[in-house]
This record gives C-alpha cells, structure tokens and sequence, in this order.
C-alpha cells in the first residue's frame, strides 16, 4: 500500500474527536478502579471515620494522578517526547515499593490500636487531615507514572489538534478523579460500620488492607525487577 492511500485510509478510519473525548472519560474511570489504586487508598481510607473524609482522600488522590497525566501529555503534545520502556519500569517499582511501605504503615497502625486500629476522629485537625490528603495526591502522582496510563497517552497522537490532546487529558483526569470518589465513597461505607459496634470488623478490615497491599506491592515490584 503506497504512503498516500495508507495516509487516507487512517485518516478514514481514525475516530472523531469526540468520540474520544468521550473515550478519555471512560478510561479515567476504568484506569481508577486499577487494583494497586484500590489497594493503595484502601489503606489509608481505612484510618477515616465518616464517608465525607474518605471521599476527600479519593479526591486528593484523582487530582495528584490527574496532573502527572497532563503533564505528562503535555510534554508529549508539545515536545514529543517519547517514554522509553526503562523509565515505566521504573515507575512500576516505585508502585510496588510504594505499596509495601503504605501496608506496612497500616499494619504498625494496626498493632499499635489492637481491636481499634489508629484512626483520625472527626475532631482531627486540619493538619492532620492535610497531612492524609497530602500522602493520597502523592500516591495519585506516583500511580500516573506508570500502569495503564502510560497506554492511554498512545491515543495521544491521533489526535487531530493539539486542543483535542489537551481537552482528551482533561477528561481523562477528570474521570480517574470521578471513579476514585465513588470507590472511595463505597469502600467508606461498610468500614465506617466499625463506629457504630462492629469494631472487629472495622480491625478486620484494617489488617486486610495492610496485608493485601504488602503481597500487590510485592508482586508488582519483583514482577518490574524480574
């Protein structure tokens, strides 16, 4: 097939702008839901006492993953740059040490409180509750240097404008920042039980996410190292 007709049957078949924009907003939504993303803000909307905090910390954490993305793309649309394979790599071990070290903070946690697990009460003060936001955003950075985000910026090149690129990333963030808050608002639910009673299950729950963070963690490190 000769250059210009493989130039016009792409052109022919590359998908409208819209389409993804829309496309944009739905992976964000898919991309929240990633298992080293439940897994990391697990343990620490497990410390949370109402619905409203830990809704925040969903939040904090789509606008951290959100801004790694865009500048990330940014610098794709602008200087094409290109991410070597190396630096993904990287940025997979860094999730799964990351992982590591968040379940082993919890699991301190959880040893230190006993049946009640270290929690902020809602009388907590600002800084206190920055300080959790603060480490929800830095984890969301981290999550946008590597996994499946990396794929989604491919869809960048065929976008027809720069405009397209910058308005596809925007949805994007804004997804990822949408799927968080409704998991984080669901994990919440059933954790915040542990308030009205059911404390063993509030510790149960506590000790699963620290556990389960340390064994993803784990994995995703040696699979990154191997």
């Amino acid at each position: 097939m000769t250059a210009p007709l493989l130039a016009s049957t792409l052109d022919a078949t590359a998908p409208t702008a819209s389409a993804l924009l829309v496309l944009g907003f739905m992976l964000g939504l898919r991309h929240a839901t990633d298992a080293d993303h439940v897994v990391a803000v697990a343990t620490i909307v497990a410390r949370e006492r109402t619905v409203r905090a830990a809704g925040a910390i969903g939040v904090a954490w789509g606008i951290g993953h959100a801004v790694t993305v865009c500048l990330v793309g940014a610098l794709i649309i602008g200087a094409g740059l290109v991410v070597p394979p190396r630096f993904e790599q990287v940025a997979e071990a860094a999730v799964g040490a990351m992982l590591v070290a968040l379940g082993l903070v919890a699991l301190a946690g959880a040893l230190r409180g006993g049946a009640a697990p270290t929690v902020v009460p809602p009388e907590a003060s600002a800084g206190s509750r920055g300080w959790l936001r603060g480490r929800a955003m830095l984890i969301g950075v981290v999550h946008g240097l590597a996994g499946s985000a990396g794929v989604t910026l491919l869809i960048l090149p065929t976008m027809r404008a720069p405009i397209d690129g910058a308005a596809y990333l925007a949805l994007f963030g804004v997804g990822t920042i949408v799927g968080m808050l409704a998991l984080t608002l669901t994990m919440s639910l059933p954790l915040a039980l542990r308030w009205r009673g059911a404390h063993r299950l509030g510790a149960l729950a506590t000790w699963l996410a620290a556990a389960t963070s340390i064994i993803t963690g784990g994995l995703i490190l040696r699979s990154a190292l191997t």
